[in-house]
Formats: C-alpha cells, sequence, structure tokens
C-alpha cells in the first residue's frame, strides 16, 4: 500500500503555475513580469519545487 503523500514536501499549484509560466516564456525574467513577481522569487520557488519533488519520488 503506498505511504500518504506528506503535504509540507509536496509541490504546491502556485509553483506549478510558476513552473508552466516559465516553460510558456521560456524565461524566468518575462514569467516573473507576467506572474507579478520578482525574478528571484521565480527562480527560488522552481528549485523548491524541484528539491520537493525529488525528495517525495519513490525510486525503484
Amino acid at each position: 500500500m503506498a505511504e500518504p503523500l506528506a503535504l509540507d514536501k509536496a509541490v504546491t499549484l502556485h509553483q506549478l503555475r510558476i513552473f508552466k509560466a516559465v516553460a510558456d516564456h521560456l524565461s524566468f525574467s518575462a514569467a516573473a513580469q507576467d506572474l507579478s513577481l520578482s525574478q528571484p522569487s521565480v527562480s527560488y520557488q522552481i528549485v523548491l519545487g524541484c528539491v520537493q519533488f525529488l525528495r517525495t519520488r519513490r525510486w525503484k
């Protein structure tokens, strides 16, 4: 049986929206401007989301 997902370590919807904006614009700066965020905050959320995703994966 699978373990329940730890919500404090899960990637958030906000982080997914930021990730999509970066992918759509192919630019952290353009995504930040579109989302009304600073470029460093976009970069931080992408890194934080990747770390959270990797920590919740179960490699077999």
